[in-house]
């Protein structure tokens, strides 16, 4: 019986093959992959050794991710991968920034990785206290999910 290979081992023979595993590993592949969308690109750079939780000049990948140009679908590999949903940029969280954003699904994403809503930046706000100057509906749906999301006894309470 033939033995199936999977993508993960094809693509690391491939990579290995044009000597570009260094390459797609770098911090600068990664924040370019990320910036762009590109979901293709950040599983490269997973595959090919990258660290879901690497921090770049920017922040982490996942603070990247929930900025104006990120998409939920590097969101969800990036957290599927390990990535720490706490973890942005000095002190501002990826959930900060997802908030001042109104970008409600990558702030239920947040969330759903055990994101801490009750966690404040250096200037004493919260995700609630960052919520964008959107339309009304979108500032109000996200404010309702955080609210939420702080009133749950299920949500982790960091220390």
């Amino acid at each position: 019986m033939a033995r199936a290979i999977s993508f993960a081992a094809i693509c690391a023979l491939i990579l290995a093959a044009f000597g570009l595993a260094r390459w797609v590993r770098s911090p600068a592949f990664a924040l370019n992959a990320v910036r762009s969308d590109s979901p293709n690109a950040v599983r490269a750079y997973l595959l090919a050794g990258g660290d879901a939780n690497l921090v770049t000049s920017e922040g982490s990948l996942v603070y990247v991710a929930t900025g104006p140009n990120g998409g939920s679908t590097v969101l969800r590999l990036l957290l599927r991968r390990g990535a720490d949903p706490n973890h942005g940029r000095d002190q501002d969280t990826p959930l900060m920034n997802a908030a001042s954003w109104c970008a409600l699904d990558a702030v239920r994403m947040l969330l759903e990785a055990h994101a801490d809503p009750h966690r404040v930046n250096t200037r004493g706000q919260s995700a609630l206290e960052t919520i964008c100057a959107a339309p009304e509906p979108a500032a109000q749906a996200t404010a309702e999910v955080l609210k939420q999301a702080m009133a749950s006894n299920n949500r982790w309470r960091g220390p």
